[in-house]
């Protein structure tokens, strides 16, 4: 017995039964937060470096830059993944039925 099925016992429930979708949209949305919140992470850390260092804002500029980088290529790279994965998809699917 699982979610659904009018059973609420976690521990009962089967994986298999449990409604993913709204992990998996969790998973699939948290791009603007990262587009948003890795600059000024980084920056952050390089405000914390220059203070340090003397060097304002040099790291700063610097560090909230490559966040904002690294966000934009990890959502490219996830991207291409997803579709990748959606093409294997569509050509199993198409294997199956016996299209080519």
């Amino acid at each position: 017995m699982g979610f659904g099925d009018g059973s609420d016992n976690v521990e009962t429930a089967q994986p298999d039964t449990i409604n993913t979708g709204v992990h998996d949209a969790m998973w699939r949305g948290h791009g603007g937060w990262e587009m948003a919140l890795m600059p000024v992470l980084f920056g952050l850390i390089g405000w914390v470096v220059d203070g340090w260092l003397d060097t304002r804002p040099f790291i700063t500029v610097l560090a909230a830059v490559i966040g904002l980088g690294g966000s934009v290529a990890n959502q490219y790279y996830q991207y291409r993944y997803r579709m990748d994965l959606a093409a294997r998809d569509r050509a199993d699917a198409a294997a199956d039925r016996g299209d080519r």
